[in-house]
C-alpha cells in the first residue's frame, strides 16, 4: 500500500507543483487492509505522506484532540439541506471541526440534490 500512497503523492506533486500540502482519503472509508488476523491499519503509512486524512465518524472532530490522519467525516448522501445545515449548526455550536462527505451533486447514486447543496452554500 505504501508503494502506491507513494505513487500517488509523486503524480499530484508532478501534476500540482505549487501544491505543498495534501490530504487523503480513505477508499471507502478503510483505513486498513487485510482480514482477520492479517488485518493491518495503514494510517502510519498514509501519516507519512499527506497533512491530514479523512475516515468516516459520527461525530465532528474536536480540534485539539482530533487524529488528523484519521479524522470523521459524515457521509451526506441524500441529506436535505436542512439535514446537513443542522450537522454544520451543531458542530459550530460545539466549536468542532466538521468533515462532510459528498458522493456527487445531483448525480449517481450516492449523491445530495443540487437544490440540497445549493441551500448549504
Amino acid at each position: 500500500i505504501e508503494i502506491e500512497i507513494a505513487e500517488g503523492k509523486r503524480r499530484i506533486a508532478e501534476a500540482i507543483p505549487d501544491q505543498t500540502a495534501c490530504t487523503f482519503c480513505y477508499p471507502c472509508y478503510h483505513a486498513h487492509v487485510g482480514e482477520g488476523p492479517t488485518r493491518q491499519s495503514y494510517v502510519p503509512v498514509v501519516a507519512g505522506y499527506h497533512t491530514a486524512a479523512r475516515g468516516k465518524g459520527d461525530y465532528a472532530n474536536h480540534p485539539v484532540t482530533a487524529d488528523l490522519h484519521h479524522l470523521y467525516s459524515f457521509p451526506v448522501e441524500r441529506f436535505a439541506a436542512s439535514e446537513i445545515i443542522g450537522l454544520v449548526e451543531e458542530a459550530v455550536t460545539q466549536k468542532r471541526w466538521i468533515i462532510l462527505t459528498f458522493h456527487g451533486i445531483h448525480a449517481g447514486h450516492l449523491s445530495v440534490a443540487e437544490v440540497d447543496f445549493v441551500a448549504l452554500c
